[in-house]
C-alpha cells in the first residue's frame, strides 16, 4: 500500500514536477507515522488509518502548496482536512465488501513507528 499525499494532479512539465518533489522531500528525514486500524470511504475503498505525525502533515502542506504553482491538483489537496490513508482494496469491491470487510476485522494492527521510505510521483 502506499499514502497519497498529493493527487491525483496534471502538469506540462513532467520535469520540474520530479524536481520539486526532489527539492521538497530533501528537507525532511525520518518522517513518521502510525497505523490507526482499518476503514473505507462509502465501501468503495477499503484502507489503513495513517496518524501522521507533525513532520508528515507538513510534507503534505509543503507539497501541496509548491506542485499547485504549476500543476493542476486535486480539490482535497487544497483542503485543510485531509484523510491520511493507505489504500488496501479498490475497484469494483462493493459485491465483495462485507466479507473482504469480516477478514480484517480479525487482523491486528501494529503499535509502532512507521516511516516514510519513499516518495514517489506515482
Amino acid at each position: 500500500p502506499h499514502i497519497t499525499l498529493v493527487g491525483p494532479l496534471r502538469t506540462l512539465d513532467e520535469e520540474i514536477l520530479v524536481d520539486t518533489v526532489v527539492d521538497v522531500c530533501k528537507k525532511y528525514e525520518l518522517v513518521k507515522f502510525k497505523l490507526d486500524g482499518f476503514d473505507n470511504f462509502e465501501n468503495r475503498v477499503i484502507y489503513v488509518r495513517i496518524k501522521p505525525s507533525d513532520e508528515l502533515k507538513k510534507l503534505r502542506l509543503e507539497l501541496a502548496r509548491e506542485l499547485g504553482k504549476f500543476c493542476e491538483l486535486s480539490k482535497f489537496d487544497s483542503e485543510s482536512h485531509f484523510t491520511f490513508h493507505a489504500t488496501l482494496v479498490m475497484k469494483d469491491i462493493q459485491r465483495k465488501f462485507d466479507r473482504i470487510w469480516e477478514y480484517l476485522q480479525s487482523w491486528e494492527i501494529p503499535k509502532m513507528d512507521q516511516y516514510v521510505v519513499r516518495d514517489s510521483k506515482e
